[in-house]
């Protein structure tokens, strides 16, 4: 008789281990370690009307709250530089506003390369009949972070933080490298002309200055997901996304079309 009793109560045990486990236990949830960009399945997503616009010699930018709990956690901000002479240009950049968030990137260092182009024209001037003809000297010094010749030399090399641009699909893992660091996403290019010089000679020099904005920044005109990682007040780690598309033209800036977040 005991025996059946004592077998009794290990069956029942045993049902009811079961039975109470058809549903994740409380304590058996936990925040996965990936997650692949635009699947919102255990996301909190907010749909933002954030999208940033300037005027000449003007700042703008919308404040990005990535938990919902009223407090700032990145900016985007979109800054008119330049003037009339070298011409406008927008600066965006992604700011962090304070130390639990950290984008998705690596560190590579930067090179700036120096590449040089010359050509010439001749033309009669009817103001200095004393010369045959006057030959015009155009030299273009161009600065960019890309390598226009094989010929082309390095004048500088600097550490940099460059934010990943993800695409939908693409994985996301906390054991990826995260930075809290503030990051260009788009610079401005500019040109500076010198010259001509030598006249009254028959040889005039032309020199224009080019600074090309294509380092590592963020792609133009396409839907993109910024990728991060939130610890919380707990020492929890949340990954999520923006998903943004940056303007190319001058008169926008940038569009916040999503943030996504781990619950």
């Amino acid at each position: 008789m005991k025996r059946i009793t004592f077998f009794a109560i290990a069956l029942f045990a045993l049902f009811s281990m079961f039975s109470s486990c058809k549903k994740p236990c409380p304590d058996d949830i936990v925040t996965t370690d990936f997650i692949h960009f635009g699947d919102t399945t255990g996301m909190i997503v907010t749909i933002p009307d954030s999208t940033s616009y300037i005027s000449n010699y003007g700042i703008g930018y919308f404040s990005i709250d990535v938990n919902n709990d009223g407090i700032e956690d990145a900016r985007l901000i979109t800054e008119d530089v330049g003037s009339a002479g070298l011409g406008h240009a927008n600066v965006l950049t992604l700011k962090c506003m304070n130390d639990h968030i950290a984008w998705f990137g690596e560190t590579i260092i930067q090179e700036l390369y120096y590449h040089a182009d010359s050509s010439s024209v001749y033309y009669v001037d009817p103001d200095y009949p004393q010369f045959d003809s006057i030959c015009v000297i155009h030299i273009d010094k161009i600065y960019t972070c890309e390598r226009i010749a094989e010929t082309d030399s390095v004048i500088s090399a600097t550490e940099k933080f460059a934010i990943f641009a993800k695409s939908q699909g693409d994985e996301l893992k906390t054991s990826d490298y995260f930075e809290t660091s503030d990051v260009v996403l788009r610079n401005r290019g500019y040109t500076i002309s010198d010259g001509p010089t030598g006249w009254g000679t028959d040889t005039l020099i032309h020199v224009t200055y080019q600074h090309r904005n294509n380092c590592h920044y963020f792609p133009l005109q396409e839907e993109k997901y910024i990728g991060f990682k939130y610890t919380d007040s707990e020492n929890t780690e949340h990954l999520g996304w923006l998903k943004t598309i940056i303007h190319y033209y001058y008169d926008y800036g940038a569009m916040l079309l999503e943030t996504a977040m781990q619950e």
